[in-house]
């Protein structure tokens, strides 16, 4: 919690984390220290539960999170809204991070560390040998989503962030 206050879990969560340490280890980090804050950033992040990124907002929430980057105004907003998640998702992801303009949502975020665009689901596929293109769901299944997030931690790690500080870990998810 950062207040050295204890933190309650449930038994599922016991087990979920006792799988994701088993993952660190395999792929060498083993500092105590960079585990909890690698296993911090994943509560913060899922809740240690896989799952796919809403695209549920209303045309406020639009603006407030993505602002005129992807929306002219609110009456923008609230045409792109009324079309659904597909929608929404395709106008803030869709043709960037790999994604052509009609993927932006069939590559949102997903997993534990909420995976997101074309180019990572290629990256990580391919990392831990999982065709994440053709079936981005899998994205979601909790084994994969283990071997992904502690995948995208130790690449993190070999492009030098240090998973001993908390604050850099919250900075290598985004």
């Amino acid at each position: 919690t950062g207040t050295g206050a204890p933190v309650s879990i449930s038994a599922n969560q016991e087990e979920e984390i006792n799988l994701i340490r088993q993952e660190l280890l395999k792929a060498g980090i083993s500092d105590p220290t960079a585990q909890a804050n690698v296993l911090a950033q994943l509560k913060a992040e899922s809740n240690f539960k896989a799952k796919s990124e809403s695209m549920r907002y209303s045309p406020e929430r639009l603006m407030q999170v993505f602002g005129t980057k992807y929306f002219k105004n609110i009456e923008d907003a609230r045409k792109i809204a009324s079309q659904g998640q597909e929608a929404i998702g395709n106008r803030v992801y869709g043709g960037r991070m790999g994604n052509a303009a009609n993927e932006g949502f069939k590559y949102r975020g997903r997993g534990l560390i909420q995976l997101t665009g074309k180019n990572n689901y290629k990256k990580y596929g391919d990392l831990i040998g999982v065709d994440l293109i053709k079936n981005p769901d899998l994205a979601n299944d909790p084994t994969i989503a283990r071997r992904i997030a502690v995948a995208y931690m130790s690449e993190a790690q070999k492009r030098g962030t240090n998973l001993s500080d908390i604050g850099a870990v919250g900075k290598a998810v985004g």
